[in-house]
């Protein structure tokens, strides 16, 4: 694997391009999404209970890195539109303001969920002592190891849209399988519970960083970046800020509404609560690989707008979705048609295979317009245009707690909660996808000014 090797977005196939750029972002996603599902299977076989510590501290993390979204969006499109400019030297001063402020960021909300770890946990109002006690302890093990996460996560970026998603493959895939290795190791060796994934979690990131970090000597864009360097590079701060905030917001939101609706959900018992966060790794297996075709094609657009392509802006965007489409709909059948086998294989008691089963069936139904959904904000945000669809975003997650109240108050009880999160997502990834079509086109014929990095 040739690691210093870039994929030259602005020029060539389209298809292709994307292609390159995605698969190895798809295989990350699918080492993953293998080790997630490996992961709920050890800690699943401690119990109902340590699957909703481990679901509900994974939905503080995610909290976490909607607060990252702030750098780690705006340094990707920024440097982006730079390097379509072929102005690379301003791409490294963003690039070097945005790890700066990444690793900032990460000790500031590593000392937050430490500190504040008990009233954070109170909030999402878990039933059973047990399952309070482990996930206080999941979460403060897993936030020493912010730094590398964080890290790990603005470095991919950076590889990424420079048009080199090798590197942050081999880390992940790396730090993947010694996580992998050291689950059942201290999960059911040194019987550690739910502290050993958590360690077992912290010790697989900081690996993937470590490893980032060394690769990055020879890189192009990232070697001798010298963080020291312009520490008060505050303009660059603000160009990043103001690229990223939008996208940030809708980031913070979605943890903080979709925490909302597990308070919901608790209310039925932690076994829904366990079905649930079974089923959303469950299904993961579609919007990661949405999300590594979107990642790609927000590195595609960002530079191709940069560089004033804007035909191949528009065309890239009907080559991703082609692409996406095909791997939704497979996997909204998947779903639908397998529910109750796929759940058979992390669960074993009847009630626990029929729960996840039907969170299964139901999520099924809205993978494609999902898929539709996280491709189109990649292609607005590529452009710089991140208020609109974390706009859309925000509304729908908003409009998912008054529906998920008035729907499982009916006969369909937490039925109702899981086809609320169904329906909005068909109504976001419609909306979104049609929106970037007809603004693609303007955008192609007037050739209007849509973006300026100031």
């Amino acid at each position: 694997m040739k690691l210093h090797k870039n994929v030259d977005l602005l020029r060539g196939r389209i298809a292709s391009a994307l292609f390159r750029l995605a698969m190895p972002i798809v295989a990350g996603s699918i080492m993953g999404l293998l080790y997630n599902l490996t992961d709920m299977f050890w800690v699943g076989s401690l119990g109902f209970q340590a699957l909703a510590a481990v679901g509900t501290g994974g939905m503080v993390f995610w909290f976490s890195e909607g607060i990252l979204a702030l750098v780690r969006s705006g340094t990707q499109i920024t440097v982006g539109h730079t390097l379509g400019r072929e102005d690379r030297e301003d791409a490294r001063r963003l690039a070097r303001t945005g790890l700066k402020s990444t690793y900032i960021l990460a000790v500031l909300v590593m000392a937050i969920l430490i500190s504040a770890r008990r009233p954070l946990v109170a909030y999402f109002r878990l039933n059973e002592a047990t399952t309070v006690a482990m996930t206080e302890t999941y979460l403060w093990i897993v936030a020493l190891g912010l730094v590398p996460t964080f890290g790990t996560r603005v470095l991919g970026a950076l590889y990424t849209v420079d048009g080199n998603s090798k590197p942050p493959f081999l880390a992940n895939t790396i730090g993947l399988i010694v996580n992998m290795a050291l689950d059942p190791l201290f999960i059911l060796v040194f019987k550690w519970g739910v502290a050993g994934a958590a360690w077992a979690t912290t010790i697989a990131q900081t690996v993937a960083w470590l490893l980032l970090l060394y690769i990055m000597r020879g890189d192009r864009l990232l070697q001798k970046l010298e963080l020291s360097r312009n520490f008060g590079d505050w303009y660059g701060f603000r160009r990043i800020f103001r690229t990223g905030y939008p996208i940030a917001a809708q980031a913070v939101a979605r943890p903080f509404l979709a925490s909302l609706i597990s308070r919901i959900v608790a209310g039925f018992g932690d076994l829904y609560v366990a079905a649930q966060r079974l089923g959303v790794q469950v299904e993961s297996i579609s919007w990661l690989a949405a999300d590594a075709f979107g990642t790609a094609l927000n590195a595609f657009t960002a530079q191709n707008h940069g560089a004033g392509n804007r035909r191949r802006v528009r065309a890239g965007f009907g080559q991703a979705i082609l692409l996406v489409s095909i791997f939704g709909i497979f996997t909204s059948l998947l779903l639908y048609f397998g529910a109750g086998l796929i759940a058979s294989f992390f669960v074993d008691s009847a009630e626990e295979i029929v729960s996840v089963a039907d969170y299964l069936r139901i999520a099924g139904v809205s993978q494609w317009p999902l898929c539709l959904e996280i491709v189109s904000i990649a292609a607005f945000t590529g452009l710089g245009r991140t208020f609109y669809p974390a706009l859309i975003g925000v509304s729908m997650l908003a409009l998912r707690v008054p529906m998920s109240i008035r729907l499982a108050s009916t006969g369909l009880g937490i039925h109702g909660v899981w086809w609320t999160l169904t329906i909005t997502s068909i109504l976001s990834g419609l909306i979104l996808s049609v929106s970037f079509a007809l603004y693609s086109w303007r955008y192609e014929r007037q050739g209007e000014a849509l973006y300026s990095d100031g």
